[in-house]
Order: structure tokens, then C-alpha cells, then sequence
């Protein structure tokens, strides 16, 4: 297999792998997608465009979406909704983003992600309860 190089990504995300000893984009099927967007400069945008280029070239991170349906957010958040009852990301639009923030290492990041993965999907977090 020929090594294939990274796509375009920002500065922080190139750096992020190069300090990772990560050089061609088939080491990434090594490694998830979880453990990646630990890396700090590794934020969605560049995950994104991770994702995109391995799926052209056939390939997927480690454990791809197979092991959990929030695939983007960090450990702690993914138990803690988990061990709220949330394990899949359609689950999501019964619950505010106010409620979300409110279990145990969900942060504004994690609520950011999801909420754009949602709308990917064409859903949304229910409205605030007054």
C-alpha cells in the first residue's frame, strides 16, 4: 500500500499529528477517531476533513462509528451520556442543550459537537424548558 498524505488542514491539526508521529493518513486507521480529537489543535473541523479523506481512500479511524454513535466527543462526556441513558445521537432532540450541560463532564464543547452533528442530520436539542 502506498502512503498517502494528509489533506489540507490548519496549522494546530497539522501539528497535532506531526507530535502524534502521525505522517500518512493510513496510520489514522490505527488509532479512533476519540482518541485523535484528544490531541489538542485537533479540533471538528479537521476531524471532518480526516474523515472525508480516509472514506475516499476506503479507509476509516480505528473502531470507526461502530462503537458508539457520538463518535466526536471526548471520553468522559461519551460515559457520562451514556451513563445517562444516552447512547445514540437521535436520543438527543428529547433533551435541551441546558439539560445536556447539566450531567457530569457534558461541557459546552461536547453540547457544540453534538449540536452539529444533530443538524447534519436535520435535528435539533429540544427547546429550553421554561
Amino acid at each position: 500500500m502506498s502512503s498517502t498524505s494528509f489533506p489540507k488542514l490548519a496549522a494546530p491539526a497539522q501539528r497535532a499529528l506531526a507530535g502524534a508521529g502521525y505522517t500518512h493518513l493510513e496510520q489514522l486507521t490505527k488509532v479512533s477517531e476519540v482518541e485523535l480529537s484528544e490531541l489538542h489543535g485537533m479540533g471538528p473541523n479537521a476531524l471532518k476533513v480526516l474523515r472525508q479523506a480516509l472514506a475516499d481512500n476506503g479507509l476509516s479511524f480505528k473502531g470507526d462509528a461502530a462503537d458508539s454513535d457520538f463518535p466526536f466527543i471526548g471520553k468522559v462526556a461519551k460515559r457520562e451520556l451514556a451513563n445517562a441513558g444516552y447512547t445514540r445521537l437521535e436520543q438527543l432532540p428529547a433533551v435541551s442543550e441546558a439539560e445536556l450541560l447539566k450531567i457530569h463532564g457534558v461541557g459546552p464543547k461536547a453540547t457544540r459537537i453534538l449540536g452539529e452533528a444533530l443538524a447534519e442530520k436535520g435535528l435539533a436539542f429540544a427547546p429550553k424548558k421554561k
